[in-house]
């Protein structure tokens, strides 16, 4: 198994305080000390206490494969990348996202997958324990269907581009059609105090 740093054993407590207290928070250290590697060490202990909702990684285009290297890599879990055309996010969707036992037969032409997956779903874990994706897919039409999830825990790289408070992707995060229990922001660049 791989090691994390001294510095990165330290900083992995900090979100599960938040998280034992409900809260959420923002990890801004500087590029290259290990935002990625502690969120995963903390994702994989969180999945462990609660093993039914999955998370939702939110990650620029460029980083999702490693996002998902660095999930299967070090914390050996389920994690697929939802992007590409309109067909393979629905085939995704229809494959990668419940077991099949809990997979509806049939969705009516306006209905949305997910959320039929979820109430007919039983009360085990979704297959997808982690799902990486862009901010594009929750500005797009896609923001509904990931909303019919609800999420253990949402997790915000280079969540920088929040700051602008009334972004449509800021937007679509605080509707209330989306369920996070808990929420990490990571960034490698300053906030300037403004935590909004």
């Amino acid at each position: 198994e791989l090691a994390m740093k001294p510095h990165q054993l330290i900083g992995l407590s900090w979100p599960h305080g938040l998280h034992q207290h409900g809260t959420g928070g923002i990890l801004a250290d500087e590029m290259g000390l290990g935002k990625t590697v502690q969120t995963v060490t903390y994702l994989r202990e969180v999945l462990k206490q609660r093993p039914t909702a999955p998370c939702l990684v939110v990650a620029p285009l460029s980083t999702l494969q490693h996002w998902q290297r660095e999930l299967t890599g070090w914390a050996e879990i389920n994690a697929i990348v939802y992007h590409g055309s309109a067909d393979n996010r629905r085939t995704i969707r229809e494959n990668e996202f419940a077991y099949p036992s809990d997979r509806p037969d049939f969705v009516g032409a306006n209905a949305l997958y997910l959320n039929k997956c979820a109430s007919h779903r039983s009360r085990g874990p979704w297959m997808a324990r982690v799902v990486i994706t862009t901010p594009e897919m929750l500005v797009a039409d896609d923001w509904a269907e990931l909303a019919a999830v609800n999420w253990e825990v949402l997790v915000v790289d280079e969540a920088h581009r929040l700051k602008n408070h009334n972004s449509k992707l800021a937007v679509n995060l605080r509707k209330d059609q989306f369920s996070f229990k808990h929420k990490i922001l990571l960034t490698g660049t300053p906030i300037q105090n403004d935590v909004k």
